[in-house]
């Protein structure tokens, strides 16, 4: 399970496959990697990897069906992904990777990544009104974390903390101010549209946006024609991160990305 997103960029593959499709024919593309890499791993014949059925659920309209496929059909039905990728080459928005624009957070989302987004937006809050103008709108608008509290509620399938983390920004001898986990949470993956001044303060909170006079190299950026400068997302990875974080770390870069080439990104939750 997991919240898949793409930018919304028209192209030669969306014309082909629609997002949904696109999305869909790469996981089931990718689940059969998967299978096949452990049954070769495990000393089976090329014949014996291509033939072996296997079952997964699938979400349809419909609801959840479970479906059972042969590791072989699967890559041959999805051989036109390695007619769509090279026209993914030098994309603005694909991070020069084979369908760049498309991405997902995967569930459940660890502990160590809740910490994570919680030091970093409380750095960012700690710089100043510019780094934390998307605090200002959560406690402004009064917005509670709902949603991402309810998926919180079943159990360990989407989040391994049973509670969000707490982002204390002021503590008085009789009050305090704060915000959560939850409620961060809730403004990212709450839309099912983020448009140019949502990510603008999303990306604030989480990394900045800063520019300097040469390309970086362990990151995506965008060269300001006007100001002869490249702009970048300055969000780090920690030391030793989980998949969890990475997942997030790739979201905000993308997410950077969509802003600074103008266009939108979708969510699916």
């Amino acid at each position: 399970m997991a919240v898949d997103y793409f930018i919304l960029k028209n192209c030669i593959v969306k014309e082909q496959l629609v997002p949904d499709q696109l999305v869909e024919t790469i996981k089931e593309r990718n689940r059969a990697y998967q299978v096949r890499g452990m049954l070769a791993n495990s000393g089976k014949s090329q014949e014996e990897v291509d033939n072996f059925e296997y079952t997964f659920q699938k979400n349809t309209p419909h609801g959840v069906e479970i479906c059972k496929c042969k590791i072989g059909d699967i890559i041959e039905s999805t051989s036109i992904l390695d007619v769509l990728s090279p026209f993914c080459k030098g994309c603005s928005v694909a991070n020069e990777q084979s369908f760049g624009c498309l991405g997902a957070v995967n569930y459940p989302i660890s502990a160590n990544c809740e910490k994570w987004l919680a030091k970093v937006a409380m750095d960012s809050y700690k710089k100043g009104e510019d780094y934390s103008l998307m605090i200002s709108f959560i406690l402004d608008q009064n917005v509670k974390g709902n949603l991402t509290a309810e998926a919180r509620n079943q159990g360990d399938t989407f989040f391994e903390l049973r509670n969000p983390v707490e982002i204390i920004l002021r503590k008085g001898l009789f009050s305090k101010k704060s915000i959560n986990t939850n409620q961060i949470l809730d403004m990212l993956f709450g839309y099912e549209v983020m448009q140019s001044t949502h990510m603008n303060h999303m990306l604030m909170l989480f990394g900045g946006i800063y520019l300097t006079e040469t390309k970086p190299n362990d990151r995506p950026s965008k060269f300001n024609s006007e100001l002869s400068k490249y702009m970048y997302l300055g969000l780090d990875l920690p030391k030793d991160p989980d998949s969890s974080i990475t997942n997030f770390y790739n979201l905000f870069n993308q997410m950077f990305l969509a802003l600074t080439n103008g266009f939108d990104v979708s969510f699916d939750r």
